[in-house]
């Protein structure tokens, strides 16, 4: 069976340091994947739509634990293979997986890259944000955010989306335009996607509001 990757990066999604991908209906492996190594990252996600139980997912094996840590788990009945960083380098994921009765062989090629802050300024209203984001990746606040976004990158960024998303899950990302107004409130989050220019390696800065 032809496996191809749909990958819905749900940056969008960095909750309590998960990131996960979400895959389609056909699971689609990637032959390589880039993995950022940010602060509040526990372990970037495969989502395995239609596996029935872990124990579907076996032979799963790092050529490099110190590099990446492989876990697979269920949660609420979908199955996730777990790709957790240690340290910059990288690594060769291989697991089997049965899917309606097959049993098919996956192997990605992993890079964990060092974290970065893209960001030169962020305002949210008058309050600066972004030396913040120098060691953390995710801030929480216990009060909502308003005011006038403006975000300024450093050279060799590209600002790849603005997203407010419900924590937890439920309902679709809603896309923030840098410049104007924005509201951010409790339950809610809010993640700034910045491309690197000269990797493509997106980089993901995130609030949450307890």
């Amino acid at each position: 069976m032809k496996k191809y990757l749909i990958l819905m990066i749900t940056a969008l999604i960095l909750l309590f340091g998960l990131q996960t991908i979400t895959l389609a209906a056909d699971i689609y492996i990637p032959e390589e994947e880039t993995i950022v190594k940010a602060p509040n990252l526990i372990s970037q996600n495969i989502t395995l739509n239609g596996v029935k139980k872990k124990s579907d997912v076996t032979k799963v094996k790092s050529s490099n634990k110190s590099v990446v840590k492989v876990e697979v788990f269920d949660n609420n009945g979908t199955v996730y293979v777990g790709l957790q960083p240690k340290k910059i380098g990288k690594a060769t994921v291989t697991f089997k997986y049965k899917l309606k009765g097959k049993t098919y062989s996956a192997k990605v090629k992993v890079k964990v890259v060092k974290y970065t802050n893209a960001l030169k300024s962020l305002k949210i209203g008058s309050t600066e944000y972004a030396s913040r984001f120098n060691k953390e990746d995710y801030i929480f606040l216990d009060k909502k955010l308003s005011g006038k976004l403006n975000i300024k990158l450093k050279s060799g960024y590209t600002l790849g989306g603005i997203y407010l998303y419900k924590r937890g899950g439920g309902g679709l990302p809603k896309t923030l335009k840098n410049g104007k107004k924005i509201t951010v409130k409790k339950g809610y989050g809010m993640n700034i996607s910045i491309r690197k220019n000269s990797t493509g390696v997106y980089y993901n800065y995130s609030f949450g509001i307890d």
